[in-house]
């Protein structure tokens, strides 16, 4: 009895040795934050490899998300921050500076295109945060594609002096249409951001949006 007792002890440690293994990781990975850590059992038949897997491929997940969401912070900071400097430098130079309409029309100017740059961004982010609350649902309200299309534009006109493309506008002006303002803003960024991304360097880009009857058209070439 006393060596089956014995023996016994020393199969279940071994049995369950995957086990603790598997609670001493998660322990580690609560405490370290440090999801690139896996399990690593290796391969195996029974249910206990099976849930190490299983693990190890749910720790994989939440380490892309949490990278891709890391790094769409930096970069959403990194693009706000320019229009935030842009905007408060040109208020403090229209205040102190600016002695006539023309001057203060100019710095007012630079406002407004820094402020719709940090209009799209703003919208991509509700979109991601539409997304991840209601999984894709969209929200159906009067939107205007011909202003939507026109600050899209206007984002663009940077990426597009770098490549040297120039941007030609055909917009029919309050086009309006029942649809998820930021899908629509998302179906916008694509199309013209492409077109600049990869159009011919020294090129040009024509965006046209008109309305035919009942239906709305929006292209680029």
């Amino acid at each position: 009895m006393l060596f089956a007792a014995v023996g016994g002890y020393f199969i279940t440690r071994r049995a369950f040795q995957p086990v603790r293994r598997i609670i001493q990781t998660a322990r580690e990975i609560g405490e370290g934050n440090d999801l690139s850590r896996r399990i690593a059992l290796g391969q195996g038949r029974d249910e206990v490899y099976t849930l190490a897997a299983e693990f190890d491929s749910m720790f994989a997940r939440l380490e892309k998300a949490f990278e891709r969401e890391k790094q769409f912070t930096s970069d959403a900071s990194h693009e706000l921050r320019t229009p935030t400097t842009v905007i408060i430098s040109q208020c403090e130079y229209a205040l102190e500076r600016a002695k006539t309409l023309d001057e203060a029309r100019e710095a007012l100017h630079a406002i407004l295109n820094q402020a719709e740059k940090m209009a799209v961004m703003i919208s991509q982010l509700l979109m991601l945060a539409r997304a991840d609350k209601a999984h894709g649902k969209m929200q159906f309200e009067t939107v205007n594609l011909s202003d939507l299309a026109m600050m899209v534009v206007e984002q663009q006109q940077e990426n597009a002096s770098m490549r040297h493309i120039q941007l030609e506008t055909h917009i029919e002006p309050d086009v309006e249409m029942q649809g998820d303002e930021t899908m629509l803003m998302r179906v916008w960024i694509n199309l013209i951001e492409n077109g600049v991304k990869y159009g011919r360097e020294g090129g040009w880009l024509q965006i046209t949006l008109q309305k035919n009857k009942a239906h709305h058209r929006l292209c680029t070439r």
